[in-house]
């Protein structure tokens, strides 16, 4: 279970939950656009940081995701 994991290491990414969830949105192959909402300018910011200015997730990071969310097929 989520909680069963440990805390990152320090120093480790640590994005926000919206920026996670923008990354995995951008990272599904089916998805070929995304379009996140944003009331104030800081959520703007926080939204080009996940969809072009912080690295890919990485494959472990998904698996972690998909792990702790049931993903639907197709």
């Amino acid at each position: 279970a989520a909680q069963d994991r440990p805390h990152p290491a320090p120093g480790a990414r640590r994005p926000t939950v919206a920026q996670l969830a923008t990354q995995f949105v951008l990272q599904n192959p089916a998805v070929t656009l995304s379009l996140p909402g944003a009331k104030r300018p800081a959520q703007v910011e926080e939204n080009v940081r996940a969809s072009g200015g912080a690295p890919p997730l990485t494959e472990a990071e998904l698996q972690e995701l998909d792990d702790v969310f049931e993903v639907p097929a197709g």
